[in-house]
């Protein structure tokens, strides 16, 4: 069976780069090149179910889509353990993949929290083993695959923009019959997609982030608007933007206020709305106001709960704190360990 996509189907690969964010082209091209390809889904999902990666049945760029793919869909929700405990067969295609399109550092990280991992815990495999529940819990609260997880959300859109390149490089081997009138018809679209952001320019930098309050709001979202004007009242230049659009967050995104660097980002929870300070380990917190991810070596956050207050002087001076180190030369500085609020505080 022909995994790659059907000639008829070229118009919709060409509409695929005419979406106006980097994270929407790459969930489109994902679902167009792979998930709706009934050849290729077919197998991935046989795949799956056998807990193998189709090596033999799909091409290289297939394969490193998929992996980038499955990858951004795990690890902004729940970091690299999300990924290797969904996906353990994929484990190995990560690195290659991430330096096929152009992230070799982003690779290195990988692997070095892979060797980390597996000095403490044994090969993935041995780790799967153990009970599931049990063997999981441990490994989140003992080990933290930081290094990684930082360093993939430090790199951001990149990993669109380069997927996104990689794959306009190789579509001759995602479609069949790709004419060359037809190639320098994808690559005009795609020069169009990139010249036609100029109206995406002129609007504000907060207006994408307005979005998430267009609908009837409930706690959560009052609480983000909330803690949205307090960091526009600390920082009056912060960035707002909204990345990381996918399938599990509806395509709105995840908030990300930056100055000099991402200072946090805010997303809503059944049952909190979290804010993670990009480099929190390094920020003095003298009020304890994180109250999660606790124990890794660069994030710190805090979970907002429906009733909370929100110590608004507090968090203020924590942002403050956050663009200081973002824009100072101690941005290595050392991470200061959080203080745990005592029970009934």
């Amino acid at each position: 069976m022909d995994t790659r996509l059907p000639a008829r189907e070229i118009d919709s690969v060409r509409r695929c780069f005419e979406h106006t964010h980097l994270d929407e082209q790459f969930y489109a091209l994902a679902k167009t090149l792979l998930w709706r390809n009934e050849a290729v889904a077919s197998r991935l999902e046989a795949a799956i179910a056998r807990g193998v990666v189709p090596e033999v049945e799909l091409h290289e760029s297939q394969l490193t889509l998929e992996t980038v793919a499955l990858l951004d869909l795990e690890v902004p929700n729940g970091g690299l353990l999300q990924f290797l405990w969904n996906r353990p067969a994929w484990a190995d295609w990560v690195p290659v993949s991430l330096r096929s399109i152009g992230l070799p550092a982003l690779a290195k990280a990988f692997e070095h929290s892979m060797a980390e991992f597996i000095s403490r815990f044994g090969t993935y495999s041995e780790f799967r083993k153990k009970d599931s529940l049990r063997a999981y819990s441990e490994c989140a609260s003992e080990f933290s695959f930081e290094e990684f997880d930082s360093a993939y959300f430090e790199y951001g859109e990149q990993v669109y923009a380069k997927t996104i390149a990689f794959v306009s490089q190789s579509l001759g081997d995602f479609v069949a019959g790709l004419a060359n009138s037809r190639n320098e018809g994808v690559t005009t679209t795609m020069k169009k997609a990139k010249t036609s952001s100029k109206q995406g320019k002129e609007d504000s930098p907060a207006q994408p982030i307005n979005a998430i309050y267009h609908e009837p709001p409930d706690w959560r979202e009052e609480t983000l608007a909330h803690v949205r004007s307090l960091i526009k009242e600390a920082d009056p230049e912060v960035v707002e933007e909204m990345k990381w659009r996918k399938p599990s967050n509806a395509m709105r995104g995840v908030p990300v206020w930056s100055h000099g660097g991402i200072l946090c980002t805010g997303e809503t929870y059944k049952n909190a709305v979290k804010l993670t300070f990009a480099k929190g380990a390094a920020l003095d917190d003298p009020f304890g106001l994180f109250n999660s991810s606790l124990e890794g070596n660069t994030r710190r956050a805090i979970d907002i709960h429906e009733g909370d207050l929100i110590d608004e002087k507090a968090l203020q001076a924590l942002i403050r704190a956050a663009v200081a180190l973002n824009t100072s030369v101690k941005a290595t500085a050392r991470p200061v360990r959080a203080r745990k609020k005592p029970k009934g505080a």
